[in-house]
């Protein structure tokens, strides 16, 4: 039986901590990036609802304002309490 030389053992130690750490740090990088984008795409969404609220929509012949808005379901709430989606609202807004 043939032995492994120490040497041979601890720089292969040393390659699997430092590829372990390199990994780690990749990881933790691409979370940090897509968190990133995903508060940046909530805040420009929130801006952009935020905007249209008092709008009027035209919703069955009748006139309605945008009272609320949820931005997870891209949804806004008229004053007559229907909830109508964003897609909706912009296709439908009232131009003074």
């Amino acid at each position: 039986m043939k032995r492994v030389k120490t040497n041979n053992a601890k720089s292969m130690a040393k390659t699997i901590i430092i590829g372990t750490v390199l990994l780690m740090v990749i990881c933790w990088g691409l979370l940090v990036h897509g968190g990133k984008m995903v508060v940046n795409e909530f805040s420009s969404a929130e801006t952009t609802m935020k905007e249209n609220v008092g709008t009027k929509v035209v919703l069955e012949g009748d006139t309605l304002t945008i009272t609320d808005y949820t931005i997870i379901g891209k949804t806004y709430t008229l004053s007559s309490g229907v909830k109508v989606s964003a897609e909706y609202v912009e296709k439908n807004k009232v131009t003074p």
